[in-house]
């Protein structure tokens, strides 16, 4: 379909019964209508790829029955209103690519039985609200290209989809909403668009780039098992790269580009077998990439920007130094050793001269003996 014009619900008969309403990819213009809370049925609305404008009206609250609402790549403007909250059966919700403001709204945590949020591309600021880390069911989220700031919440770990990907019990993989709409969405995984359909529901992602992020990446994040594609780039991180990042068993694309994180590559790296895409140019990483075969097989792109980085994959050789430790974790277990190795030894000097004292203090027999052999050394020279 390829329509354009003003957007009306009048040609509708019968909107009482509508279940899906894909309008999708044509040159609608105007505003939202108010109306829609006559489609009383309506359980997926997909007006996306258009022109509309203005905000998302509050009478959207009166569709109980929505399950997915995709409002992506129009020019809509304003807050997100929060009558929305009352769409408690919305399990797909995709505004990105408009110019919608304001905090990312707290009770996003009422839509329990959300599965996916998608608001890139829009001018949201704040923090991240940490009621987002209760969405038992988000198996996607994207908040990437907007104006976020702070750190990045630790109770993501909460997210318990992420961490078990238990919806892949479900016997089709295929998301099915009334008797003929399938979903599909573009999403950005591994640098690229894609579209998933047949397989959306396995797909998992947490997607942040592009925002002000700034701190340490929290440990937590290693435990999300489930989750097939980080993207944490272009943000003001900081600190070094978890080893627990080893842990995402599943992980097939990783992005941590263009930040500041320092420190060696972790040697945990090794365990992840699926991963078929790395990106951690442009930070401040240092020391030998480790040798694990998979990391031989990315381009030289995949680390460069990094000037203390060395080994093949950057046509760089390491001397003594950069190789002797080439896992942050060892780096740190090292230096651990040593300075209890010199704690050791002073605590074990202080000791023995401790117990000198103390037997020539109580004993004039060791006393005199030993003054007599420091004489015997002091004649000796």
């Amino acid at each position: 379909m390829n329509s354009r014009g003003r957007f009306l619900l009048a040609f509708v008969k019968k909107k009482e019964y509508l279940e899906a309403l894909d309008l999708s990819d044509n040159k609608l213009n105007g505003q939202l209508p108010s109306n829609f809370g006559n489609c009383s049925s309506l359980k997926v609305l997909n007006v996306a790829d258009n022109k509309l404008e203005g905000q998302i009206p509050v009478e959207v609250e009166k569709l109980k029955k929505l399950q997915v609402l995709h409002i992506s790549d129009n020019m809509l403007s304003g807050h997100v209103p929060s009558s929305l909250q009352n769409c408690k059966m919305l399990e797909i919700l995709d505004l990105s690519g408009n110019s919608l403001l304001g905090k990312v709204p707290q009770w996003i945590a009422d839509l329990s039985k959300l599965r996916i949020l998608v608001l890139r591309s829009n001018n949201f600021q704040g923090e991240i609200p940490i009621q987002i880390c209760y969405l038992q069911k988000l198996q996607f989220l994207d908040l990437a290209m907007n104006n976020l700031s702070g750190s990045i919440p630790q109770h993501l770990s909460n997210l318990s989809t992420l961490m078990n990907r238990t919806f892949t019990s479900s016997v089709s993989s295929e998301l099915r909403y009334g008797h003929y709409y399938k979903e599909e969405m573009h999403m950005v995984v591994k640098g690229h668009e894609w579209a998933y359909k047949y397989i959306l529901s396995t797909v998992t992602s947490l997607d942040l780039s592009a925002n002000n992020f700034t701190g340490h990446i929290p440990v937590g994040m290693g435990y999300l098992k489930g989750l097939l594609s980080l993207n944490l780039s272009h943000n003001h991180l900081t600190g070094y790269i978890p080893h627990e990042f080893g842990e995402m068993e599943n992980l097939e694309a990783l992005d941590l580009s263009c930040n500041q994180l320092r420190g060696r590559i972790p040697e945990t790296f090794a365990d992840l077998d699926f991963l078929g895409y790395l990106n951690l140019s442009d930070n401040n990483l240092s020391g030998r990439i480790p040798d694990l075969p998979h990391l031989e097989t990315f381009e030289p792109s995949s680390f460069s920007g990094n000037p203390e980085l060395c080994g093949p994959q950057v046509h760089e050789k390491c001397n003594f130094d950069k190789s002797s430790n080439s896992g942050e974790g060892k780096g740190e277990e090292g230096e651990y050793w040593w300075e209890s190795w010199r704690v050791g030894m002073g605590m074990g000097i202080v000791i023995g001269f401790a117990s000198v004292i103390g037997v020539l203090t109580q004993s004039g027999q060791w006393r005199t003996r030993c003054y007599k052999f420091v004489d015997n050394i002091m004649d000796f020279f």
